[in-house]
């Protein structure tokens, strides 16, 4: 299935099966999704965006994409599986939460708020060149975990669990 909201749509989704593609774009959209079956899909875009995502137990892949996706206030939070999470969004507020699995996040957009607590697995986490004067909050559960930090002037912390954890600052 493949489900998009376009511009100042109020929508709320809940248990779709399958794997499902969500398309969500156009200013001021505020969205809903609560989808706990499947790989799901979930593009991002749109000025003033306000999302609560929520994905099972599945390998789900999530991008916010930076033509328009300025001010975007996302809450996302992933079940156990393989997930993939990218933002380019700028001046977004994210809070990512994964479960268990080898998730990906990486995040580019400057001037942003994020959080991220990321689930058991080995699982990257990259800061990326973009992200410039963004603020962060880092924690990542039992796992061989990587941190890299490869923006500019970005402040925050960064906590690790058990295993061998590693920190990148370039």
């Amino acid at each position: 299935d493949k489900i998009s909201v376009t511009e100042m749509a109020s929508v709320s989704i809940s248990d779709a099966e399958g794997d499902d593609t969500y398309v969500i774009s156009g200013k001021g959209a505020n969205v809903t999704i609560d989808d706990t079956k499947g790989s799901d899909n979930v593009k991002i875009s749109g000025a003033s965006v306000t999302a609560s995502v929520s994905l099972g137990g599945a390998d789900n892949n999530v991008v916010l994409i930076d033509s328009g996706a300025s001010d975007a206030n996302v809450t996302l939070v992933t079940g156990d599986g393989d997930d993939v999470i990218t933002s380019k969004a700028a001046k977004a507020t994210l809070d990512i939460t994964s479960a268990k699995g080898d998730d990906v996040i990486t995040i580019a957009g400057k001037e942003s708020e994020v959080s991220i607590t990321a689930g058991k697995g080995d699982d990257v986490i990259d800061i990326a060149k973009g992200a410039d004067k963004s603020t962060v909050a880092i924690s990542v559960d039992a796992g061989d975990d990587t941190v890299k930090i490869n923006a500019a002037s970005v402040t925050g912390s960064v906590d690790g669990d058990a295993n061998d954890d590693v920190l990148v600052i370039a």
